[in-house]
């Protein structure tokens, strides 16, 4: 074997170990990135806030609650009202009138127009009905609010809008 034949085989070598040395920074830099956007993906999953809107009833008196069921504070930007006749009215401006129309049966939180919190597995009660059984007034209450949409717009820590929409009594 000879100098140049050395040569050619040494170079064939370094060769061979250049390309498998390549592809082995391709296929690690994929992974990488494939484990960063997994991970990314984690991260937003975790703090994610799930609104539960709950109903109580106890005895006479029936309440409804907004919980922050999921892993992450949830950030409360707005809550409206569906009626039939009124569309997206402020819940404010709902249980004014609501308590206005039913004097001594509806107690409410007021809401803030700024930004309300709840942390994780935190609840806040936002409307209390105190109702007489066999009642007229009672009835015509429960019949005005069966038919009542509430919509509850919220955000998680990274932004993203969320809403969800129930009925406000069952």
């Amino acid at each position: 074997m000879t100098e140049v034949e050395i040569f050619k085989q040494s170079l064939d070598v370094s060769r061979i170990v250049m390309i498998l040395t390549i592809l082995m920074t391709i296929v690690s830099a994929t992974f990488s990135a494939l484990t960063l956007a997994f991970q990314r993906s984690h991260n937003r999953k975790s703090v994610k806030p799930l609104c539960d809107l709950v109903k109580i009833v106890n005895g006479n008196c029936l309440s409804v609650n907004i919980k922050n069921a999921g892993l992450g504070p949830m950030i409360i930007h707005d809550i409206l009202i569906n009626e039939e006749e009124n569309k997206n009215i402020a819940f404010n401006i709902f249980c004014e009138q609501t308590a206005d129309d039913y004097p001594g049966l509806v107690t409410y939180k007021k809401i803030r127009n700024n930004k309300m919190i709840l942390s994780v597995n935190e609840s806040m009660e936002i409307i209390k009905l105190n109702l007489i059984e066999k009642d007229m007034t009672s009835r015509k209450i429960m019949q005005r609010l069966e038919k009542t949409e509430i919509t509850i717009e919220y955000c998680d820590i990274y932004d993203k809008q969320h809403s969800v929409t129930d009925l406000l009594v069952e």
